[in-house]
């Protein structure tokens, strides 16, 4: 049983009718911004400014994805589809039940690349400078068969994302993989340098910590992974939680991202909730 994270507001509601915007809201893997950009007021950024850029990115708070109005179109019934909206469901059961679906248009946007978010970002140790541009990845990059949707309590600190996507490129899947494991076993704490923004031209020197650690998953999932950064500065802060699992010809993600609460267990029961949804209707699509 997924106990209640009283930071996230979760209290049973019925599923509100699902819109999306322009600007989808951050979410995913690691939902931050270049350090050398400014944050955004509400926690909305265009896919294509980098959502699953690099952590070293700027505070971006959690907002409601769901604020635009206007009504969202049918998706259709693919594989990836259902399955994103089995864990978006079962997030809207826990209280998350505000939400933003990426439009084919998104998602080829974030298929074309997204920004070096390490351009500018000075990393100590300097071994570790690669494998932090190696995790700006996503499942939605492996191809065309893919779904995203981000979730979030109305007033939440923080965002949930799902993605899943048809493994077309194995190689690309498991160098993620990998640099995760890098990150976790090399790069456990490593120092940013960065130029952090102070004003429309101006900016100043900042440095922080940026960390990864295992979280404690109780699912048998391929990939987990916590990370925080820039603990003590309010402006820079953020955190995240990023599980990933394959099911037969399909891999899905799910993630939280803000800038406090996420490192609670209790986040972490809620992505498995999320997770373990997604994976049952992607095992039951490709026994069909």
């Amino acid at each position: 049983m997924v106990e209640p994270d009283p930071q996230l507001d979760y209290r049973r509601r019925p599923q509100a009718a699902r819109r999306r915007r322009g600007a989808l809201a951050v979410g995913a893997v690691v939902v931050l911004l270049a350090l050398t950009g400014c944050g955004n007021d509400d926690g909305a950024v265009p896919p294509d400014d980098a959502q699953h850029s690099g952590v070293t990115g700027s505070a971006a708070p959690g907002g409601s994805p769901a604020s635009g109005e206007a009504a969202e179109s049918p998706r259709p019934a693919t594989v990836e589809n259902i399955a994103a909206s089995a864990g978006v469901l079962q997030a809207a059961q826990l209280g998350l039940d505000r939400s933003a679906v990426a439009s084919g248009e998104d998602l080829a946007r974030l298929r074309d690349g997204l920004p070096d978010a390490m351009d500018g970002v000075v990393v100590a140790p300097s071994s570790c400078q690669q494998p932090l541009r190696q995790l700006n990845w996503s499942p939605v990059m492996l191809g065309e068969e893919s779904a995203r949707t981000d979730f979030a309590a109305e007033g939440a600190p923080m965002t949930g994302t799902v993605e899943v996507a048809r493994i077309v490129d194995r190689g690309a899947l498991d160098a993620y993989y990998g640099t995760v494991r890098t990150l976790l076993e090399d790069c456990p704490q490593v120092m940013l340098n960065v130029q952090k923004p102070t004003g429309e031209d101006t900016t100043t020197p900042a440095s922080g910590p940026l960390s990864f650690a295992a979280p404690d998953v109780e699912r048998d999932v391929d990939s987990a992974v916590f990370w925080s950064r820039f603990p003590h500065d309010a402006d820079l802060k953020q955190q995240s939680v990023v599980l990933v699992e394959e099911a037969g010809d399909y891999v899905a993600m799910v993630s939280f991202a803000g800038p406090a609460g996420v490192e609670d267990e209790r986040t972490t029961r809620v992505a498995e909730a999320v997770m373990d949804a997604t994976i049952r209707e992607l095992t039951a699509q490709q026994e069909n």
